[in-house]
């Protein structure tokens, strides 16, 4: 068993959680890339509505894993697992869907059929979750042992009063 108080243990499950519900969203883009024209406005708040779902969902369960792991400052350690692990997806998301769409635009010139767009999606969720994965696991390690390492800040007290009078 993993100790409680092992910050880089929760900092793993924290990381995971988050890098689950992020790379969770992966697949509902390429859903929508593929198939959203179809639903028009709705496929937006459905994308949306689930997209924010997800990554609330992420963010409490992180937080409440590193808060039963008992790490210092849970709520900032959850923060910036899930910034940085947005910001990786999204640009990983950005490079792979514009290469996948590229090649999808060049077999549709090319071989006049577009039978290979849903196969290309797929093939780049399945990219942008081994890519983020790791990623969010790491710096979920990486802020919570950062921060568990920090020293305690101390008030200092308050200056005893002056016997003098004036």
């Amino acid at each position: 068993m993993t100790n409680p108080h092992n910050p880089a243990s929760g900092g793993t499950i924290a990381g995971l959680c988050i890098g689950a519900a992020v790379v969770a969203g992966a697949p509902l883009l390429g859903w929508y890339a593929v198939y959203g024209y179809y639903w028009g406005e709705l496929g937006v708040a459905v994308v949306g509505v689930v997209g924010i779902l997800l990554l609330a969902g992420g963010w409490v369960s992180a937080f409440a894993i590193l808060r039963r792991w008992r790490s210092p400052r849970p709520q900032l350690v959850a923060w910036l697992c899930l910034g940085t692990t947005v910001l990786v997806a999204a640009a990983t998301t950005l490079i792979i869907g514009l290469v996948a769409g590229l090649i999808g635009l060049l077999t549709i010139a090319f071989l006049w059929t577009g039978d290979y767009v849903a196969p290309l999606t797929t093939i780049s969720a399945i990219a942008v979750a081994v890519l983020t994965l790791p990623v969010a696991v790491a710096s979920g390690i990486i802020y919570a042992t950062a921060f568990a390492n920090r020293p305690a800040r101390v008030r200092p007290s308050p200056a005893e009063p002056s016997p003098i009078r004036v």
